[in-house]
């Protein structure tokens, strides 16, 4: 399954790797994330990581998008349980 995660670097990628990513809901994933990844000082601090689940909060990085220095992760979180509730789906997002 491919998903999107937009979060921020809670652990730096240690030896294998992998990196603990903290979401915008507050929970943690482990990306795998590769040679090309470099440091996470390199990174904007909050991006969004698509990528392949490997298994349960496990996700092997494809692509990694930068969003800003002044990205706020509460209201981006905010949108997303707006766009779950089915109160504001069509008056909002246009879904019935």
């Amino acid at each position: 399954m491919i998903v999107s995660v937009v979060g921020s670097i809670e652990s730096p990628p240690d030896h294998q790797g992998v990196m603990t990513l903290r979401c915008a809901d507050g929970g943690n994933v482990k990306i795998i994330t590769g040679p090309d990844f470099g440091p996470p000082n390199s990174h904007s601090p909050v991006f969004e990581v698509i990528g392949v689940v490997v298994e349960g909060n496990l996700i092997q990085l494809f692509v990694v998008r930068e969003f800003g220095d002044d990205f706020d992760m509460d209201n981006y979180n905010q949108m997303i349980q707006m766009q779950l509730d089915s109160r504001f789906k069509s008056e909002i997002f246009g879904h019935p």
